[in-house]
């Protein structure tokens, strides 16, 4: 699955064409914007495959833990992922538009970037 993302005046955004809901919604937050402005390398867009089948040469996040709507956490609902990029480690949030290209939370996803 091959998807496009961008920067715009307000931060980086999954393009989602079918998608219906607020495109608030697919703006990236809590490390997922960090994590596309180090792959994007200065660049405002960037093509990357997201898949939860092993890819060789790819990022991976791996699932650290889903949180079901805790409050008590910055980000609630959705889930945590740990990454590293360029040497760095991120903890990543991901938000429940995961399940929209997943179905659901995957123990891993391979983010591979397209030339």
């Amino acid at each position: 699955m091959n998807y496009k993302f961008y920067k715009n005046e307000i931060g980086w955004f999954i393009d989602l064409p079918n998608w219906k809901e607020n495109i608030a919604d697919l703006q990236l937050v809590a490390n997922a914007d960090v994590f596309f402005e180090e792959l994007a390398a200065g660049n405002n867009e960037v093509f990357a495959t997201l898949t939860d089948e092993e890819v060789k040469d790819a990022y991976v996040f791996s699932l650290n833990r889903v949180n079901n709507g805790k409050k008590k956490e910055a980000y609630y609902g959705g889930a945590f992922y740990d990454a590293e990029i360029n040497g760095r480690k991120l903890e990543i949030w991901l938000c429940d538009v995961t399940k929209f290209i997943f179905t659901d939370f995957p123990n891993k996803i391979y983010i591979k970037k397209l030339s």
